[in-house]
């Protein structure tokens, strides 16, 4: 039996799986990515204010300023070129072209066919005049409705059933009921293999720190999945 001793057993299994639980804690409480923009080394300074986010299936427009890096002096469409490239989240190009002119700057539209699955994409502005040239990117993130998706998303999801796992597993454990520790130890499996078969893709990073506990995870739910198993065919009751 696993804990055949008392509780000694219970109360080291608790103290080792509580100490990974707390150490995952603030991976669950982590923020939302903002949005990321990346501005290049130039001598064109790119004014473009995209939003966060935006709907799919619906068209849109982007205005901008283009000024020059030097003396502040704001370039016009009729002395500057400037290509607009939006790129989804595979690398695939959906839309390439050149904004037009509007008053003292650029306007680029699309229609409501290029961006047609939610997801982050990426917006990059490349202008040049006369040797002088600038590039900015941002992201974006496409929704159903343009704004934040209020649902769970894949990493909430995944805390839930991280934490069910192990308080079955525990609930198991303390009554000593086989069932139960096979059911949370089958959880605990199933995230670890998940995360690993996914590449780590719950997370934002693949950090040595994930790496580690995506084995621990699966090692600590292997073991009780065995050892419950070999239990409830040996006795059917710890």
């Amino acid at each position: 039996m696993i804990f055949n001793k008392g509780k000694g057993g219970l109360r080291i299994a608790l103290v080792l799986s509580l100490f990974f639980i707390f150490l995952v804690l603030p991976l669950a409480s982590a923020a939302k990515p903002v949005t990321i923009e990346f501005v290049g080394d130039s001598s064109l300074i790119i004014h473009a204010n995209p939003f966060d986010y935006y709907a799919i299936n619906t068209a849109a427009e982007l205005h901008f300023h283009v000024l020059n890096k030097s003396n502040g002096a704001l370039m016009t469409p009729t002395t500057t070129d400037c290509e607009v490239e939006l790129v989804n989240s595979v690398g695939t190009v959906i839309l390439e072209g050149n904004p037009v002119a509007h008053d003292d700057h650029f306007k680029m539209m699309r229609n409501s066919s290029i961006v047609t699955t939610e997801g982050v994409y990426a917006l990059s502005i490349l202008c040049n005049s006369t040797g002088l040239y600038g590039i900015k990117t941002a992201y974006f993130e496409a929704t159903g409705s343009g704004e934040e998706d209020p649902g769970f998303s894949t990493a909430q999801l995944f805390f839930i059933f991280f934490f069910l796992g192990y308080i079955i597993l525990f609930i198991g454990a303390y009554w000593k009921n086989n069932l139960l520790v096979i059911l949370g130890s089958m959880l605990v499996t199933g995230e670890g293999l998940w995360l690993f078969t996914n590449n780590l893709g719950t997370f934002a990073s693949t950090s040595p720190q994930m790496v580690i506990f995506a084995t621990i995870n699966l090692a600590i739910g292997l073991y009780f999945l065995i050892k419950g198993s070999f239990d409830f065919m040996n006795e059917g009751l710890w």
